[in-house]
């Protein structure tokens, strides 16, 4: 940030209380005064920006199993703790951003991700899940040409998977993300990263298809999915 910025710190936060932290009130003052302070800093740059990217992503990692015994039933229920993708899937993202100082922005991303052929409980189909995530970004190199920073992204991946008695849910989305910028204005953009997804499934057990009848049963897991992706795309600011 500019000097006079830092000099707006002290004079406006630092002196307006002796019971709240110093490290509080400059948070406080990069959310609220952030973009009015970069704005004077450096007005070419745009407050807010947007953007669609689209590209490919590959699950990574090996398929684990765990087993769950039934505290009802007198049965065992194998179901995979971590499963991996076993072909590559389409990736759209929408984001929007809203800078906050000079390196760091923050917004939203959502778009979709497209699976095709593969295996859900011994069924080979396509599925469709929406991705709704906060996002941090930091731009850590900023040259004339060329701009790179490192994004986090936290959220959830929304589905729902019905195959027989066996449900997969939504669960928690984070992605860690390398990307560029380039061109006259920067609106080119390149990102590949990593993804972790967790799936929230269920198993209806149906105790009455059995010739001595057991009580009916839900059963609750949770997969573990990793992914590695690289997309293209271009920005509006």
């Amino acid at each position: 940030m500019h000097h006079l910025c830092l000099d707006l710190i002290y004079k406006k936060y630092m002196k307006a209380s002796k019971t709240i932290p110093a490290i509080v009130i400059m948070i406080y003052f990069i959310i609220l005064d952030g973009p009015n302070c970069r704005a004077q800093d450096d007005k070419k740059v745009s407050e807010y920006s947007a953007g669609i990217l689209v590209g490919i992503q590959s699950g990574i990692g090996r398929d684990a199993f765990k087993t769950i015994t039934s505290s009802i039933n007198p049965w065992q229920f194998e179901y995979f703790s971590s499963k991996r993708y076993r072909n590559p899937a389409a990736r759209i993202r929408l984001f929007g951003d809203m800078r906050v100082s000079k390196i760091f922005s923050m917004g939203l991303q959502t778009g979709a991700t497209i699976h095709f052929i593969e295996s859900y409980y011994n069924v080979d189909q396509n599925s469709v899940s929406i991705p709704l995530q906060g996002a941090l970004k930091f731009e850590v190199v900023q040259k004339k040409k060329i701009k790179a920073g490192v994004n986090l992204y936290s959220g959830f991946n929304l589905q729902r998977i019905r195959v027989g008695p066996y449900e997969e849910r939504s669960g928690s989305l984070i992605t860690l993300e390398l990307g560029f910028k380039w061109g006259r204005r920067m609106n080119n953009i390149f990102s590949g990263g990593f993804e972790y997804q967790q799936d929230h499934n269920r198993y209806y057990f149906d105790g009455s298809n059995y010739t001595v009848p057991l009580k009916d049963e839900i059963i609750k897991t949770q997969t573990n999915r990793y992914q590695v992706y690289l997309s293209y795309g271009i920005g509006f600011w």
